[in-house]
């Protein structure tokens, strides 16, 4: 059973509609490849996870928070009263593990896991909840290698987890108990909906460039016969009224709290939309908005 669906990150979303409009640093290049990268990775594991969510609660993408610290929380799954917390990496490469410590690296992913695990009992004990807690380490990247790695160690790789989970179905015969759901709706209660530990370039209105952002190569479309316009560089061909839709989404992302105005809309696009169009789509964003 999915409690809680995992939706593309913020911070991510707001790197995807900066790439073009605003120049990017090699760091800031290497922000985004990360988080994609990442996102990739979760995906990957979701998928395997579904399979066998008819004896499993899963919890996706939370942020806790107790006695002042936070946690991301990739992935927590809940059976027959056992919470696993998991950790998902997406890294290509050769890694080299000393007693459970990653040498080399900036931070340690075990280290990081763990620090997550104790925040997570934290908030079990606020909520005078007692359930054991394991954690697991997932790589999903098929081209990772790593040395040293003791059977001990709480790391899983991609090839791995399909048995794991098959254990846990054996585990739990009776399918999902009326517990585990409700240790995971308590969860999903506590999940930090704004998080101050976003890293985020900074940017305003007068550093990000306008225009109609191709959505493959984040370059400035041009009009193409009446109702179209179309990519220079990879040929994307796309009505107007949808590309208005996309750009009136990036604006609203990157400038929320901003009311926007045709003119303002208008002057975004370039002037590549009508008016007229712009009139149109606003309206329809807010029946939809009133309807949902």
């Amino acid at each position: 059973m999915l409690l809680r669906e995992r939706e593309l990150a913020i911070e991510l979303r707001i790197l995807q509609a900066l790439k073009g409009r605003l120049l990017f640093s090699p760091e800031m290049e290497r922000q985004l490849w990360n988080s994609e990268s990442g996102q990739m990775g979760e995906r990957a594991f979701d998928c395997i996870g579904a399979e066998y969510e008819s004896h499993l609660v899963r919890v996706n993408d939370l942020v806790l928070s107790a006695d002042g610290k936070l946690c991301q929380v990739d992935a927590l799954y809940i059976c027959d009263g056992v919470l696993y917390l998991f950790e998902v990496k997406n890294w290509t490469g050769a890694f080299r593990l000393n007693n459970g410590e990653f040498l080399g690296g900036s931070a340690c992913p075990l280290a990081q896991l763990n620090r997550s695990r104790k925040i997570l009992e934290r908030v079990l004990w606020n909520l005078r909840i007692s359930v054991p807690v394991e954690m697991r380490l997932v790589f999903m990247g098929p081209g990772v290698c790593l040395y040293g790695l003791r059977q001990e160690d709480p790391i899983l790789m991609a090839h791995q987890l399909p048995k794991f989970f098959e254990g846990l179905r054996r585990q739990n015969r009776r399918f999902i108990q009326r517990s585990d759901i409700q240790l995971g709706e308590r969860l999903v209660q506590c999940h930090v909906a704004d998080n101050p530990y976003r890293k985020l370039p900074p940017y305003s209105s007068k550093t990000v460039a306008s225009g109609i952002m191709c959505p493959n190569c984040r370059v400035a479309m041009r009009p193409y016969h009446a109702k179209n316009l179309i990519c220079g560089d990879c040929g994307f061909n796309e009505l107007k009224k949808n590309s208005l839709k996309r750009s009136i989404t990036e604006l609203d992302l990157l400038f929320p709290l901003e009311k926007q105005r045709v003119h303002q809309i208008y002057q975004w696009c370039d002037g590549l939309v009508s008016k007229r169009l712009i009139h149109k789509q606003l309206g329809s964003k807010e029946s939809a908005q009133l309807n949902e």
